[in-house]
């Protein structure tokens, strides 16, 4: 999924040569392609495909956490939204740094995303007060007669 998650998107055709189609080989093939023009790789964990998380610690390991980052999914096929922070797990349990763990899982996304400037980690940051009285564009985030929480420091969910 990484393939489609990132080379479809970025790199279908680099110097006038497309990326052979996806396999292992192909996918590193491409990864270094990418890494080597100075871009940024972003690697989708999924179970049972060509980027678990095992092998995602291995590519720290081997390559570094330079211009690389990760996401998890939570959609149609087998996925799991927590493969980040399992993926850090694993990561220090193998004896990768802290500070490559973070900035393969958060701080080069924010740096990445960031040169667009429509990103402040602020924004992130920031505790934000709860009213869910408030509407966005007229849109309610309230589903099927829920009734508005104003609480402004839970955390709580119910």
């Amino acid at each position: 999924h990484f393939y489609h998650s990132f080379i479809t998107h970025f790199s279908k055709r680099i110097n006038g040569k497309r990326c052979p189609k996806p396999s292992i080989q192909n996918l590193f093939y491409c990864f270094f392609i990418v890494m080597d023009r100075g871009f940024w790789a972003a690697f989708t964990i999924y179970p049972f495909t060509k980027m678990g998380n095992e092998r995602m610690v291995e590519v720290v390991k081997q390559y570094g956490a330079e211009r690389i980052m990760i996401n998890s999914a939570a959609d149609w096929g087998i996925s799991d939204p927590l493969a980040v922070p399992k993926t850090a797990a694993l990561m220090k349990q193998s004896g990768i740094s802290m500070k490559d763990i973070e900035l393969v899982t958060y701080r080069n996304a924010i740096t990445a995303f960031a040169q667009s400037g429509q990103i402040d980690e602020n924004d992130f940051v920031a505790i934000k007060d709860i009213d869910q009285t408030q509407k966005f564009e007229s849109n309610s985030i309230l589903r099927g007669g829920q009734q508005p929480r104003i609480d402004k420091n839970s955390i709580i969910i119910s």
